[in-house]
């Protein structure tokens, strides 16, 4: 049951992610999405690892999306309705396929629930989405730290060790790092004007 409600929620947080216009909205999704994550991962790993993963994400978050007030306006990332309306059509054709793999893919990974592995795949196709769909540095950091979380499902499957979790605690907080700085270029070029 507990993995039924994760999965939901990172399916509801990747959609939500790819039709959010404001920055404060992708924010709120992205602390649920690596919240269900460690509800997923809590299931492999002891408890005290998949904090650290709920630590590094949530201050992931907050040093992205903090230097992302000070760099950009709140402002739409997309066009209009049609836009979001793509996105939607789009996310439901990922989902489709995922659920129509999902038994193939279960077969060929066996230590891993149903349910947690659609969770990841899920995390994994939304990001790719996300990194097609845009290149704002705010956004591209967004699908980058999706895509590592999902893989990161998948590998606690594999992976129990204390020191692999505070390297991909360390990752996050790099790639969080390096979305803050493509901002902090974007607010520069943006002043320049």
């Amino acid at each position: 049951m507990m993995t039924s409600g994760a999965s939901v929620l990172l399916i509801f947080s990747g959609v939500g992610l790819l039709l959010v216009p404001r920055d404060r909205q992708a924010a709120l999704l992205l602390v649920l999405q690596y919240a269900a994550a460690a509800w997923l991962v809590v299931q492999m790993w002891p408890p005290r690892m998949a904090w650290i993963k709920v630590i590094a994400g949530w201050a992931a978050v907050l040093i992205l999306f903090l230097s992302a007030r000070q760099n950009t306006t709140d402002e739409n990332r997309h066009t209009g309705f049609g836009s979001a309306l793509f996105r939607l059509f789009t996310s439901l054709l990922a989902l489709l396929a995922l659920f129509s793999l999902l038994p193939t893919v279960s077969y060929a990974i066996p230590g891993i629930a149903p349910l947690t592995l659609a969770g990841a795949m899920w995390l994994i196709l939304s990001a790719l989405l996300q990194l097609g769909f845009t290149l704002h540095p705010l956004y591209t950091a967004v699908g980058w730290l999706t895509l590592l979380t999902g893989f990161e499902i998948l590998y606690a499957s594999v992976e129990r060790s204390t020191l692999i979790a505070l390297l991909l605690a360390g990752l996050h907080l790099a790639l969080a790092l390096a979305g803050a700085y493509m901002l902090s270029k974007l607010g520069q070029e943006a002043a320049e004007e």
